[in-house]
């Protein structure tokens, strides 16, 4: 097993919240993006634009108390149902708090610079890019209870004859995070886990951390390698730095009894397939009666030329030879024997 690292909590330069440099160091990556505007987007606007060639872009900044500050991150992509070459952007900022009243001031005055910046670049007279905002919400209160809209935040909803659209109408495209649906179509995103721990992070400081982190990993195990390999280190440090009494090692334990389960369950699921082939009305009626009693009922019904195929592809998949031989009715020694011969 390869041994799980991390940073602790308090080591390193931390820019934003734990939360924060999470959501960025995953969601920096064009192809995660991608996936997760699909899945905020109406699916009929997420078809209509060409997300899967999405741009990220650098250098937007807002001064504000003398500090700079940078959106999250701003994507631009262009509508692939037309031959439009106007750019879209969305401009995405994390939350994880209720302050509505600074989120939406924040928001416009991103979008001010940015539309600024395309002024000067274009000339005062030239048309501008539209800009979608999104906010992508992860707090602790996991329903989210402030405004969405800037109408919400005004003291009256009455509208005088002269009043225009904005800033009365203006909203953001609002997606929170624990709207996910984690048993159904959202688990089996290639960001199951990611979607998972953002999900359950502050869970973890309750007697649940243990159910949690099991699950969090047989969700990776779903994965590819490579994707899996990808997203652990991340998903690690961002627990470590949340949760300072989770150590490695605690993760690095739990991740070792996931693996051996998965293992066990393909083992099995394995054995299961191939009496499945061999089978004859005896091993038939063994399952039903339940895989543990009938799977050692219908192998001994079998021929042992299958047997010895099936423990033939057992070794080859990595299985122990002590397994192979409870599994299949096989001796030890012949087993081992087969083995050799590999």
């Amino acid at each position: 097993m390869k041994k799980i690292t991390g940073t602790p909590s308090g080591k390193g330069e931390t820019k934003y919240t734990p939360h924060n440099n999470f959501f960025l160091s995953i969601f920096c990556f064009k192809r995660y993006l991608a996936i997760l505007l699909k899945r905020i987007l109406h699916p009929q606007d997420a078809g209509a634009l060409d997300l899967d060639n999405l741009q990220i872009e650098r250098g937007i900044t807002i001064t504000r108390g003398g500090r700079e500050r940078q959106p999250d991150i701003i994507a631009t992509t262009t509508w692939r149902d037309t031959g439009e070459t106007a750019k879209i952007i969305f401009l995405i900022e994390h939350k994880a708090q209720n302050r509505p009243l600074a989120l939406f001031i924040q928001l416009l005055e991103y979008m001010a610079s940015m539309f600024r910046k395309q002024r000067e670049e274009r000339g005062s007279n030239a048309k501008l890019d539209p800009i979608f905002t999104v906010v992508v919400y992860q707090g602790k209160t996991k329903v989210y209870r402030g405004a969405t809209s800037f109408r919400e935040l005004y003291s009256t909803d009455r509208r005088p004859r002269f009043s225009g659209g904005l800033p009365l109408d203006y909203e953001c495209i609002f997606f929170n995070i624990h709207d996910l649906d984690l048993d159904g179509d959202d688990r089996e995103s290639s960001l199951g886990p990611i979607f998972f721990i953002m999900q359950k992070i502050f869970d973890l400081g309750t007697d649940k951390k243990g159910e949690i982190l099991e699950k969090l990993f047989s969700q990776g195990k779903s994965l590819s390698r490579e994707e899996w390999g990808k997203q652990i280190k991340e998903v690690v440090e961002y627990i470590l730095h949340v949760h300072p009494h989770i150590t490695l090692n605690e993760l690095s334990e739990i991740e070792e009894k996931v693996s051996l389960v998965t293992k066990r369950r393909q083992e099995m699921q394995m054995l299961k397939t191939y009496a499945e082939r061999a089978a004859d009305k005896a091993l038939e009626q063994g399952l039903e009666q339940g895989l543990e009693q009938g799977l050692e009922q219908g192998l001994e019904q079998g021929k042992k030329e299958k047997m010895e195929e099936i423990a033939l592809s057992l070794l080859k998949a990595g299985s122990d030879s002590k397994f192979v031989a409870k599994n299949t009715g096989l001796s030890l020694r012949k087993v081992q024997s087969l083995k050799k011969g590999l």
